[in-house]
């Protein structure tokens, strides 16, 4: 599409300050929506990572409803020992 233009200028000059105030205004404009794009998705990404966090949270004190609170899931947890953290096995040694 350059090369249509050519003839309609008088000289290459003018033609390399049209390329030239072209990529200009070309780099502009994209930085300019790169910046409007970029503020899209940081508030899609903090909105979402808002509906994540309530829905987990929601579904944490659903559950524990359903099943009777979290006392009546800490004793079930005492009964089968899942309450001793930080006690690991080695599980993956070798010999």
């Amino acid at each position: 599409m350059c090369n249509l233009s050519v003839p309609y200028f008088t000289d290459y000059t003018e033609f390399i300050h049209f390329l030239f105030y072209t990529f200009i205004h070309c780099l502009y404009f994209f930085f300019f929506f790169c910046k409007g794009g970029l503020r899209a998705v940081l508030w899609t990404d903090a909105l979402q990572a808002l509906i994540m966090v309530g829905a987990m949270l929601s579904v944490i004190g659903l559950g524990l409803y359903e099943v009777g609170g979290i006392s009546y899931v800490w004793e079930k947890a005492q009964l089968t020992n899942r309450t001793q953290f930080f006690m690991y096995a080695k599980i993956f040694t070798a010999g």
